[in-house]
């Protein structure tokens, strides 16, 4: 499931990817499922909603990810 997560992220498609998180958090009770809404929040620009997320860090080592133009998108800011 998480690397279904992983690949409708990459694609954009962040409706479908929000719902497989969902389901994460429904079936498998995961918390890191949380860490996952907010780097969706992220890809999405919406980082006060994101904020709320971030209480654990992602210890799983299920899904690897990156932030494109990091430095630029923090001076944007």
């Amino acid at each position: 499931m998480y690397l279904i997560v992983a690949a409708l992220l990459e694609a954009g498609k962040y409706n479908d990817a929000s719902l497989q998180i969902s389901l994460i958090k429904a079936i498998l009770n995961d918390n890191g499922a949380d860490f996952l809404t907010g780097v969706q929040l992220i890809q999405e620009l919406k980082f006060s909603s994101a904020n709320q997320y971030f209480k654990e860090p992602y210890m799983d080592s299920l899904i690897d990810f990156r932030i494109l133009n990091f430095d630029e998108l923090l001076e944007s800011l």
